[in-house]
């Protein structure tokens, strides 16, 4: 019986990641297919943000002494061509 459910399980696992795996390559497919090039005379302005945090801790939340460290990365970024190349 549990040799049966597992393959059961094993077989839903496999059909729902191959469709899944196709929605997402159609979706690709289609964002492509949408995408427009650069074009000169327009601002393109992307944003990017981060978090790095890494640290020491206790399980005890009496002891002192946790180390902790968090950095953040932001910048704005405008982007124009003079030309169509």
């Amino acid at each position: 019986m549990k040799l049966t459910a597992f393959l059961l399980f094993a077989f839903v696992a496999t059909v729902a990641a191959t469709d899944r795996q196709r929605v997402s390559n159609n979706w690709e497919r289609e964002s492509l297919r949408l995408a427009k090039s650069f074009t000169s005379g327009k601002v393109y302005r992307f944003r990017y943000d981060s978090q790095i945090s890494s640290g020491l801790g206790s399980m005890d939340a009496s002891v002192t002494g946790e180390q902790k460290s968090t950095h953040r990365f932001s910048a704005m970024v405008n982007v124009n061509f003079e030309t169509d190349r």
